[in-house]
């Protein structure tokens, strides 16, 4: 009831505040959580250990007890601001569902400010195209207190709009009852651009490929936004916000976990990449591209690789390089595939030269060669082909995916340009990535 004071009280560590509610008469965005840290009796005046009033406690107490619970909300709040995804937090009250927290994350999907989202109705991110059946199976789920997730689309602050996955989860107080409600908006629009792309080339040549389809849009879907949030929550862990972790066991731990998420990500990302390739919708981002310095950054990306597989990395550059007009990204993608493949191939003991310049047709060449275990020449064209798995490495471990060499083939494509294959079993290979001259500048 308004005006009614709060009653307090104490158990060890723990703060409780019954009937406290915020200046407009709903209950506090962020309750006492029930596994948060506890302070040991040691640590507080022994009369504060028993229930009572919070007069039977010593001031110093209560003040400590205050700061931990702000700690823990301040402990959420980070996890919620550095999580990938869009993250909101709403308050019921008497002016309807409101907004109380907004992260970054969300304010640069939707392209408002946080301080506009804000105290904003619940709902400002919806319109008259998102979908009524979805928007029903939230308002049921939060009138019934549970958890839920449906697909539509979201509202940007110009009107635009994108898909997205919107998942709704109480937060509850110790008792159990829901006090408000995060909601977290994952970005659909590869999975739906995919499914646009299978509609039209369905219309245009009467089939398609629906099992692989299936299974690109499933693995970008299903896998794209857990790994995105493992990622964060792994690198949250790792950075120590919360305090260093105290086992070398755990340490290592989650550096795995990071490693291994990165890399199923990658992998995600370059199946992805291949798709629309094959469908010719790849888009470039064009600019000139300073060809020296990107070689030398995708070396030094490379380079401790190399040194791991004890192979000789060495660059040899013509002095009048030109630069390219291309997408700077997917060069350094072609580049960075040729090297990777070449020192996983080398074994130890080997080299790895890049060489560029420019060739007789006036166009540029960035050529890789290396001393590595070679290949026949009826095995040149699994290698270019999709999952197509030649060798071991020489190395062991991880042997890839078989994806780098055809998204190279593409990239190089998407360019104008083509990639040659020279290779000999037990003596090495070379590879040759060619620019036409259209893309070349100066």
């Amino acid at each position: 009831m308004k005006g009614r004071a709060p009653r307090l009280r104490i158990e060890g560590a723990r703060l409780q505040v019954a009937n406290q509610t915020s200046d407009r008469g709903v209950p506090r965005l962020w309750p006492v959580p029930g596994d948060g840290p506890q302070a040991q009796p040691s640590d507080r005046n022994p009369s504060a250990e028993t229930a009572g009033p919070p007069e039977a406690a010593g001031v110093g107490c209560l003040l400590d007890v205050i700061q931990d619970l702000r700690r823990e909300a301040d402990g959420y709040r980070t996890i919620l601001d550095n999580i990938p995804v869009g993250a909101a937090v709403t308050e019921s009250g008497p002016d309807g569902c409101r907004i109380a927290y907004a992260n970054e994350a969300l304010a640069q999907l939707t392209g408002y400010r946080v301080a506009d989202i804000l105290r904003a109705d619940a709902g400002l991110f919806y319109g008259p195209d998102s979908d009524s059946r979805a928007l029903k199976v939230l308002h049921m789920a939060q009138s019934e207190g549970r958890a839920a997730s449906a697909e539509m689309l979201i509202y940007r602050s110009d009107g635009s709009t994108f898909p997205a996955r919107v998942t709704l989860a109480p937060v509850v107080d110790e008792s159990g009852a829901a006090r408000g409600y995060v909601r977290t908006f994952a970005d659909c629009s590869d999975l739906l651009a995919l499914q646009r792309l299978r509609s039209q080339l369905a219309s245009a040549s009467g089939a398609y490929p629906d099992a692989n389809f299936q299974f690109t849009a499933n693995l970008i879907h299903e896998l794209r936004t857990p790994l995105n949030a493992i990622i964060g929550f792994a690198d949250v862990l790792q950075s120590g916000i919360f305090g260093e972790q105290p086992h070398a066991k755990c340490r290592e731990y989650i550096g795995d976990i990071l490693e291994s998420s990165r890399h199923l990500l990658s992998l995600v990302n370059e199946i992805l990449d291949l798709s629309k390739a094959d469908a010719g919708r790849l888009e470039l981002s064009e600019a000139v591209v300073d060809v020296a310095g990107t070689i030398q950054t995708c070396t030094k990306m490379i380079a401790e690789s190399a040194r791991q597989s004890r192979v000789e990395l060495s660059v040899a550059l013509a002095p009048d390089l030109p630069q390219l007009y291309a997408d700077e990204l997917r060069v350094r993608q072609i580049l960075i595939n040729l090297l990777a493949n070449a020192v996983k191939f080398t074994p130890s003991g080997g080299e790895v030269l890049l060489t560029a310049d420019r060739d007789p047709e006036a166009g540029l060449f960035v050529s890789v060669l290396d001393t590595g275990i070679g290949m026949q020449e009826a095995d040149l064209p699994v290698a270019v082909a999709p999952f197509g798995q030649i060798e071991t490495s020489p190395h062991g471990g991880d042997q890839g995916t078989g994806l780098g060499l055809p998204l190279t083939k593409k990239l190089l494509e998407a360019h104008g340009g083509r990639l040659e294959v020279l290779s000999s079993a037990g003596q090495g290979t070379i590879m040759v990535a060619h620019f036409p001259s259209e893309r070349v500048v100066g």
